[in-house]
């Protein structure tokens, strides 16, 4: 039987996808690498950045399953203070903009099915999937967590929209 809370959380969360992929297909692609500031993030990378955060904290530490993001791609993604790359203006340095876009739909559809599936007690309980303690103290919850990454994904979809409108 399917968690009230579960279905709830996992409409928000969709949702959440469905408003990312929107402003991802409003993007012209002289704006696809756009940084206001250099070094800063671009909408290509915040696309590949939220997909890559949703990959580990969903798909991994909530749902307890495999994360989505390619290997090759999880640095260009990560931010520097987690050991990633620096945004760079240069097309060569990521996947194409189908490909980004392509691996935030895999994700997000992969992340809405595996919070369809937790229970009303994995949802009050710690993060799995290897989660580092750390990590779990400042997440809290699986729901917690759930909400805080439809806050993230929503963040950056402003500043996708921001950087786009500029």
């Amino acid at each position: 039987m399917s968690s009230a809370l579960a279905n709830q959380l996992a409409d928000m969360f969709e949702q959440s996808v469905q408003a990312v992929i929107g402003s991802a297909e409003a993007i012209p692609e002289e704006n696809r690498y756009k940084q206001l500031k250099e070094g800063k993030a671009h909408p290509l990378w915040l696309t590949g950045h939220i997909a890559n955060t949703n990959s580990l904290i969903i798909a991994r530490w909530c749902c307890d399953g495999t994360p989505t993001m390619p290997k090759e791609f999880i640095k260009k993604f990560a931010p520097d203070f987690g050991g990633g790359e620096t945004p760079s203006p240069d097309a060569a340095n990521y996947p194409t903009w189908d490909e980004t876009v392509g691996i935030f739909r895999q994700t997000g559809a992969t992340c809405v099915e595996g919070i369809r599936n937790l229970t009303d007690e994995e949802l009050a309980g710690p993060l799995r999937g290897g989660c580092p303690e750390p990590m779990q103290e400042r997440f809290g919850s699986v729901a917690k967590t759930i909400g805080s990454m439809i806050m993230h994904s929503d963040y950056h979809r402003g500043q996708m929209n921001l950087i786009n409108a500029l």
